[in-house]
């Protein structure tokens, strides 16, 4: 059972010490705490979301913080912000370092270390390098906290987020009872139904990649993103039900660096990682049955840089070589036997390969020098098609067309003549990385800060919206869609990958579980997904005017609290409002008869309300009574419960 009583606990403006949670049996350590030395110079800020009101920060190069322990995982709580500079963290003989500038100012924690002997002292130095990405103003360090877990046997699907949501619930005062979450301001103003919106993201921290995540790919329910890493290259594995990292794989060798490119053979379940380092081009197999890396192929390409690839069923994938003022290159490598077969070498005016699509029985490639290439499968010949916009981006095709990203445009070309066919206007400068066609829309990403993506609707070639992502997501990189959502990954720092809802449902709920949630009550609301992402429940319901309705939900095990969130859509003029009560039970019906827990939600001229509420969950059974007390409006009525 999930203990909610914190030991210790520090306030504002106090030294504090070490904070215990007996499940997941996390320890967190403030960088204040008579636990941790101070070497060098190191001054303290007040804050409200740092633990306990505060955090140490310095400048000065070579000023240390040395902290010791036992357990198997180490975490770092840091301030990322637009004047951090860099910080090597020193785990045993393990030697991390970690850029920590960042447009805007956001704590984040960072796994520097997994897999340690649980029962062994290690030993953790924290050093300020003095050195800093170009783009930082100064070389600050800013250190919040320590988080460590003492075994591996704890709740492991949940990151370090789980904590933030613990020591929230552990500031309501009457955790017994219903408590109502003040200042949703955002979630107030997003229309449950809307389509084509942002749902949440994820953020992948490494110690050995820059953070930039570029190629994506979907097989089966698992997203797989590759980190723009220095030696070796990362793979992260995604779980898209939870929408949880679950697994990473390293490639061994070390010229495995800078992943830039994803095709996957669904057949055989073997995923292709395209490199652009080392030189000459380089394509690593992935076996996705057992996520390890099988073999390497060099395309022995000279100088030139891999920058492409895309497969064609399971027997042949392309790629696409590029060396500054060079023509351009296209490689077919042979599936079977794992070996490149077929080379075609363009035009000398035709240069710089950006993306390749295989489709319709041909291979298409997009040029930086404004050409888009059609290839034989056999590369023994192409045509060439000067499209005059510009370099070129993203392909991707529908019908008896090919869709092309241009300089701040969306250019149609007609397959039947090869010849472009119309051209529309994004109003977004540079080309769009990648485009993605879903159910007669396409999805056109582009390089911006932040990170913005088109939505046009194909039937009539216009441009039907655009979605601009939060301050932080920046470098749109590459797209995938799965079921109804499609995500997009994120070539800035940290790099992650954001998921966009394209039918409108689950919009309020999804907002709620935003991890990178910034906001008046962001540590609450950017970590209900955590949790959420195995104890979801959700029921719909249309409560009759002046009527009421029951909704029961079993506790799954383990459960002490629940998180309860009603969407409430309303079409009246005059004041009215919605009652919910909670009744608790051992058994399904069985439930108490009176019920303390109890709140109203009053609301007038508005079409819909959200509010969410938490209290105790001590029995196995819980009973939503929802009660109308507009006697002449029905109110439809969504409730989403989370269970901690």
């Amino acid at each position: 059972m999930l203990n909610l009583t914190l030991r210790r606990r520090k306030g504002p403006g106090t030294a504090g010490d070490l904070v215990a949670i007996s499940e997941p049996n996390i320890i967190i350590v403030d960088s204040e705490s008579s636990n941790v030395t101070r070497i060098g110079t190191w001054s303290r800020v007040e804050e409200s979301e740092a633990v306990g009101g505060s955090y140490l920060q310095s400048n000065a190069a070579n000023s240390k913080l040395t902290f010791s322990f036992k357990g198997s995982t180490l975490w770092i709580r840091f301030r990322f912000g637009p004047d951090c500079g860099k910080v090597k963290v020193e785990v045993d003989s393990l030697s991390v370092t970690i850029d920590l500038y960042y447009a805007l100012e956001l704590y984040k924690y960072v796994n520097v270390a997994v897999g340690l002997k649980e029962n062994e002292r290690h030993d953790v130095t924290v050093t300020v390098l003095g050195e800093k990405n170009t783009s930082s103003t100064d070389y600050y360090v800013k250190v919040d906290s320590f988080a460590y877990r003492l075994t591996e046997e704890a709740l492991s699907l949940h990151s370090i987020e789980y904590i933030d949501l613990i020591n929230v619930i552990n500031t309501i005062n009457r955790i017994n009872q219903i408590q109502l979450i003040n200042n949703i301001t955002d979630l107030e103003k997003i229309n449950p139904s809307t389509p084509f919106t942002r749902v949440e993201g994820i953020s992948f921290y490494d110690p050995t990649a820059s953070g930039n995540t570029w190629p994506i790919a979907i097989h089966k329910n698992y997203l797989y993103a590759g980190l723009y890493a220095t030696e070796p290259a990362v793979i992260k594995k995604v779980d898209l039900r939870s929408f949880r990292e679950v697994d990473t794989l390293r490639l061994v060798d070390t010229d495995e660096k800078q992943p830039v490119a994803f095709s996957i053979d669904s057949t055989n379940e073997q995923l292709y990682v395209g490199l652009y380092y080392p030189a000459g081009g380089k394509i690593t197999k992935v076996d996705l049955r057992e996520f390890k890396r099988v073999e390497a192929l060099d395309l022995a390409e000279g100088s030139y840089a891999l920058t492409c690839m895309d497969i064609s069923d399971s027997d042949y994938l392309y790629a696409g070589l590029t060396l500054g003022g060079s023509p351009g290159i296209i490689n077919r490598v042979d599936l079977t036997t794992f070996s490149k077969d077929a080379s075609l070498t363009l035009a000398s005016s035709e240069q710089d390969v950006n993306r390749i699509k295989v489709y319709g029985g041909y291979v298409y490639a997009s040029l930086r020098t404004g050409q888009l290439i059609k290839a034989q499968p056999d590369l023994s010949a192409y045509d060439s098609l000067d499209l005059g916009e510009g370099s070129l981006g993203g392909i991707d095709g529908s019908g008896n067309y090919l869709y092309v990203a241009g300089e701040g445009k969306i250019i149609r070309v007609d397959l039947a003549t090869f010849t472009k066919d119309a051209t529309l206007d994004v109003g977004i400068s540079g080309a769009a990385r990648d485009l993605e066609i879903v159910d007669n829309y396409l999805y056109a990403c582009y390089d911006t800060s932040p990170g913005k993506i088109v939505k046009i609707d194909l039937s009539t070639f216009t441009l039907e919206d655009t979605l601009t992502l939060e301050d932080w997501e920046a470098g749109c990189r590459e797209l995938a869609t799965y079921e109804s959502y499609l995500y997009v990954s994120l070539f800035n720092i940290p790099g992650g990958v954001t998921k966009i809802d394209l039918t409108g449902r689950n919009v309020i709920m999804n907002r709620i579980g935003e991890i990178e949630s910034i906001g008046s009550i962001g540590s609450i609301e950017g970590k209900l997904k955590v949790v959420a992402s195995k104890r979801l429940y959700k029921e719909s319901k249309a409560v009759a005017a002046g009527g009421s309705e029951n909704i029961d939900f079993p506790v799954p095990e383990g459960a002490t609290g629940c998180i309860v969130t009603l969407v409430i859509n309303y079409g009246g003029t005059s004041s009215a409002g919605v009652t919910i009560g909670v009744y608790h039970g051992p058994t399904y019906g069985v439930y108490d008869t009176e019920t303390d827990d109890e709140e109203t939600i009053s609301f007038s001229s508005e079409s819909y309300k959200v509010k969410s509420f938490i209290f105790a969950t001590p029995s196995n059974y819980v009973r939503f009574k929802l009660t109308n007390l507009d006697a002449s409006l029905d109110a439809d009525i969504d409730l989403y419960a989370v269970f901690i």
